[in-house]
Order: C-alpha cells, then sequence, then structure tokens
C-alpha cells in the first residue's frame, strides 16, 4: 500500500502515540487503512512487531487483515479475534481445548431434566450469561419460557456435563485465558500496543482481555455505536460509548467523513438514525465526500410473491443498463425474506450468491421434497435416497447409521441401487424393517401419482404430508425458526407454478451447475448483518414490518437495535438506494424519508 492521502481526522488517528483512544468511524470513512497505517507508524518509530496485537470481529476480517499487512512487509503483527487469541494462550500452556460437546450431547442434558425443553432457547440463554461475566448464581433475569430458577437448574447441569468430560465451548476459551492472563504467567502474552476492531460489537469478557492483553494501557479501539448490531451475542452500545469512563485521560476521536456514499444517502441515514442513540456526547453527523446525490427510492408491493417478480425485473434493467451483477446487493432482515427473490431470480436465468446455508433450496425441508421427487424421477438416485435417509423424518426416524451402511454395502456388492438395496438388506431390525416398507409404500403410492399425471403441487402436498414434514420441523426447531420453516413449505409451493416434475428439477439444479465458482458475475443476496463491511453500488433493502423490525421488537416498543441494523443496511449503498415493502407502510422507511 503506497502513502495515501489522509484528512486531517485520518492522520490524528495514524500518529497517535500512546495511551488509550477510541475512534469513532462512520461507515466508508477508511478506517482499515488507518489501522494499517498506524501500525506502520508504530513500527517506524521502533516498536517490534510481534508487541503490536490486532484484534478482528471474524476470522475472514482477521484474514484480509493479514494479507495487507504482509504486502506492508508487516506479517509479524499478532492478528485474531478474541477467540483466536485466546485459544492461542491455551494451547501455549499446554491446555487441549479441541474437546466440544456435540449438540445431541447438550440437548440430552436438557432433556433429562424437562423432555419437553427448548434446547436452543436454553442454550442461547446460557451463552448470553456467560459473555456477560454471569455465573450459575449471578443470573437474575427470566427467559422467553423459562424462570430464572429454572434456567439456574439448567446452566448448572451444562457446566457440570461439560466439566466433567473436560470439554470446552468458545467461551470458556477466553474465561480460561483471562485466568491464565491474571496469574504470574500472564506476563507472557502481553503486548505492548492493542488495536481492536469492530468494538461495538464486542461483550464484557472480550473488554476484560483488552485490559489483561495489553497492561500498558496503550488501547486503540474503533467503532461506530451506529452499527452495533449484536446484543444477541452479549454486546452492548454501552460497553463503546462509556470508553471514556473505563480509561483515564482517554482520547476520543471522530473518523465523521463518509468516502462511499452519495450525499443524500448519508444525509437521510443521518436523520434517521439520530431517534434512537440517546445522549451520547461523542456523536457527530456523518459527512459525506460525494457531494452529488445519489437515485433513492422506495416502491411497494400486495405480496411476496409480486415483490419477489417486481426486484427480479428491476434487477435486470439494471443489468441491462450496464451495471455489474456483482455491484447489485439485495438486503434483508431474516433468511426466510429471499425465498421469493431467489425464485424470480432463478426463473429469469440471473446468477446469485447466497451463502450456502442460507440457500433456500438447500434447506433441510425443501431439499427433502427436492430429494423426493429427483428418487420419484430417477430410482437409483442413490444420493436422494441417503439425504432422506440421514433426514431422519418419517418413516426413517430413529434409523441406524449401521443400517445404511450395511444397505451401501448391499449395494455395490450386488451393483444395484440403494432402494433396490433397502429391500433385501437382512440386517435390518423389526422396527427398522418396518420403517424401511413404509418408505417403499410412501415410494410407491407417490410414484404412481406420477405415472397417473398428477399434477406437482399434488405430489408435493402428499410428499409433505407423507413424511409429516410439518411435525419433523415442530420437533427439531423452536420459536420463530417453526415459522420460518413452514413458511419454506409453503414457498416450495408457489415455485411449482405450471411446473412438470422434470422442469421443476432443472430449474432447481440448473444455476448450481451453471453457476461460476467465483463471486464476481453474481448478484448478491445476504442478511444485513452478514454486509457487515462491504459495499455495493445499488442496494435493495427488504424492509416489511413484522419482519423487519421484527414482530417482537414492534410489541415492545424496543426498536433501537432494529434501527441500528437498518442503519447498516442503508450505509452499505453507494449510489442507488432502493426500498421494498409489502403494503404501502414502513415505519422505518417512512421514518427514513420523513
Amino acid at each position: 500500500m503506497g502513502r495515501m492521502k489522509f484528512n486531517n481526522q485520518q492522520e490524528k488517528v495514524i500518529n497517535f502515540k500512546k495511551g488509550a483512544v477510541c475512534v469513532l468511524a462512520a461507515a466508508g470513512s477508511g478506517k482499515t487503512a488507518c489501522i494499517i497505517n498506524r501500525i506502520k507508524k508504530l513500527v517506524e518509530d521502533g516498536v517490534s512487531q510481534d508487541k503490536i496485537l490486532t484484534v478482528t470481529f471474524t476470522n475472514n476480517s482477521g484474514s484480509d487483515l493479514r494479507k495487507k499487512l504482509k504486502k506492508e512487509c508487516l506479517e509479524n503483527v499478532q492478528v485474531g479475534t478474541f477467540h483466536a487469541i485466546s485459544k492461542r494462550i491455551l494451547m501455549s500452556e499446554g491446555i487441549d481445548v479441541s474437546k466440544q460437546l456435540p449438540t445431541y450431547e447438550i440437548e440430552n442434558i436438557f432433556k433429562r431434566i424437562d423432555k419437553k425443553a427448548k434446547c436452543k432457547e436454553i442454550m442461547s440463554y446460557i451463552a448470553l450469561q456467560k459473555v456477560s461475566g454471569n455465573g450459575v448464581m449471578d443470573i437474575e433475569s427470566d427467559s422467553e419460557s423459562y424462570t430464572v430458577e429454572d434456567l439456574r437448574t439448567y446452566y448448572k447441569a451444562y457446566e457440570d456435563y461439560k466439566n466433567s468430560k473436560k470439554a470446552y465451548d468458545f467461551t470458556d476459551w477466553m474465561l480460561q485465558a483471562i485466568k491464565i492472563l491474571k496469574s504470574e504467567r500472564g506476563k507472557y502474552y502481553t503486548f505492548d500496543y492493542i488495536l481492536v476492531d469492530e468494538q461495538q460489537d464486542n461483550d464484557v469478557i472480550q473488554n476484560e482481555l483488552i485490559d489483561l492483553l495489553c497492561p500498558s494501557g496503550n488501547v486503540m479501539v474503533v467503532g461506530d455505536v451506529r452499527q452495533s448490531i449484536y446484543s444477541f451475542k452479549g454486546s452492548s452500545p454501552k460497553l463503546f460509548m462509556n470508553f471514556d469512563k473505563r480509561y483515564d485521560n482517554a482520547t476520543i476521536l471522530n473518523m465523521d467523513i463518509n468516502y462511499r456514499s452519495c450525499n443524500n444517502i448519508v444525509q437521510g441515514a443521518n436523520n434517521f438514525i439520530k431517534k434512537y442513540l440517546g445522549d451520547f456526547k461523542y456523536y457527530s453527523d456523518s459527512i459525506a465526500n460525494n457531494k452529488k446525490d445519489g437515485n433513492i427510492s422506495k416502491f411497494f408491493s400486495i405480496t411476496k410473491e409480486e415483490e419477489g417478480e417486481r426486484i427480479a425485473n428491476l434487477v435486470a434493467k439494471d443489468i441491462e443498463n450496464g451495471m455489474k451483477p456483482s455491484d447489485i446487493a439485495i438486503l434483508y432482515r431474516l433468511n426466510k425474506q429471499s425465498f421469493y427473490i431467489e425464485n424470480e431470480l432463478k426463473s429469469n436465468g440471473m446468477d446469485y450468491h447466497i451463502e450456502a446455508n442460507n440457500n433456500f433450496f438447500e434447506r433441510k425441508e425443501v431439499k427433502a421434497i427436492i430429494c423426493m421427487l429427483r428418487l420419484l424421477q430417477d430410482p437409483e438416485d442413490d444420493g436422494a435416497y441417503e439425504y432422506l435417509y440421514k433426514l431422519r423424518c418419517h418413516p426413517f426416524s430413529f434409523m441406524s447409521n449401521k443400517l445404511l451402511s450395511d444397505i451401501v454395502d448391499l449395494a455395490a456388492k450386488k451393483d444395484i441401487s440403494l432402494l433396490d438395496a433397502s429391500m433385501y438388506v437382512r440386517s435390518a431390525k423389526t422396527y427398522e424393517r418396518k420403517n424401511l416398507d413404509s418408505f417403499m409404500d410412501i415410494y410407491e403410492s407417490l410414484l404412481l401419482q406420477k405415472q397417473k399425471g398428477k399434477d406437482l403441487l399434488t405430489i408435493i402436498n402428499n410428499i409433505i404430508k407423507l413424511f409429516r414434514l410439518q411435525q419433523y420441523i415442530e420437533q427439531n426447531y423452536e420459536g420463530d425458526e417453526i415459522d420460518e420453516r413452514l413458511e419454506s413449505l409453503e414457498a416450495t409451493k408457489s415455485f411449482v407454478r405450471s411446473n412438470t416434475l422434470e422442469s421443476f428439477l432443472r430449474f432447481v439444479y440448473t444455476s448450481e451447475t451453471t453457476k461460476k465458482k467465483t463471486k464476481s458475475n453474481e448478484v448478491q443476496l445476504m442478511t444485513i448483518h452478514k454486509s457487515k463491511g462491504l459495499e455495493f453500488k445499488k442496494t435493495y433493502i427488504l424492509v416489511n414490518d413484522n419482519d423487519f423490525p421484527s414482530k417482537k421488537a414492534l410489541e415492545s416498543d424496543n426498536l433501537d437495535e432494529e434501527a441500528r441494523i437498518f442503519y447498516v443496511g442503508v450505509t452499505r449503498a453507494k449510489e442507488d438506494l432502493v426500498f421494498s415493502t409489502i403494503g404501502n407502510k414502513s415505519l422505518f422507511v417512512e421514518q427514513y424519508f420523513n
């Protein structure tokens, strides 16, 4: 990186000498370049590279930073997340932290206390308490479904079992590292300077680590309270806003010039977020370096299907007018909001990138339907059969891995399909044979419907019914995720339209086989949380009340974090910003325009 031309605010950050400093870095203000050049300046002034630690929020951002530091011959600067740094300390002390409890063991701990235990909710609560520094007897607040006493019981059972197995969770890494840093051996793991990125998203335990890792007090934290969006992981804007109370003679520096977005996009974001920040004496509006106005618009649809169709048509026009697909992002609050967008983009032959585990057609319940359709189309599709078996929905509940292995071995030996082998395998226990026979009955029933020319929607409805997918969802998920996954079943039906079975499968898989492996030529679909740190020439944001802001936030009138998430989405846009709503009213869109 050659010497860039920095503004006065950036120069103050780069040239800051010693002591504690909090950098309030607006979206698009060039914070990464400032972090790198501050490190470069410290080294030029005689600080050893290995005595400088830079903490990033994610492994990906850490990897990117290492590459940039290497280009500056700064490869000996230490970089990592708090978890990674803690793990290094523990491993250096000869502590094996590799053993973690698998999900099913954790569920068993809770189910022994109550067969109906909401395991995901309980574990989320325990994780939040741990990063807040609360032990079993420290917790004082209920969760959505449980009293304090209930939660203490679950928390203690979890910790006792985990400790008996000499296992660790990610928070344990940090807690154990803190113990070592407080001991006589802690001095071997400290640094003269520490720089912490995305400080607004750190929790109580991570703040304690900062002080212990850098006892000299030469601490620089960089962040933006407006982009604090991880309260569910224990972060709080107040931890960031109270920096000057934690450190004597702390310095606060602003970097408020936005080099990313056009003027009206920045001004709209400023006006929107102010009312949600409360009294923060160091707040200052972002200032757009680009004084030109961009294009800001909104439209509403009657249904989600219509919304998907309209967005796909608009994106097609953007590309037709010369915009690169990768310059276009479609952002949303919840993964389920992408269903209909994906469908329309596929229908229009447009490539898009979405995280694999968020791809609509990769959702377990949707893939179960698709795999059964594949088997109806080709009874020798062993991959489809194996997926259905491993999913363990009806009628494959409680089927053993050993039996599947026997089926695979028999199929290989006889050179037949897994479907055929399942009829002849001899190692099946009585209940397993009954389940295999039930599956064959279901298969033959659906195959007969296909042969009689039943429409695809009828066949899919019967797959959902015969495989008891609704019950599978209700038994394996909790809370809002149940509704989200049930909605995905309905969305699958809407994708069918006038498709035949063959054309539907071609529709699902065509883009998977033709899509390039890079993101360079694809429309980007992601949640706003995933979009943090990114920028796009044109950004579409789906803003539907009850999805965004969430129903829970609206009902409790606790909108601060939802507003910060909205702010993050808006500030991804460089030139064009489009809001899409279902119905003609959206609280946040109205506030943004007013």
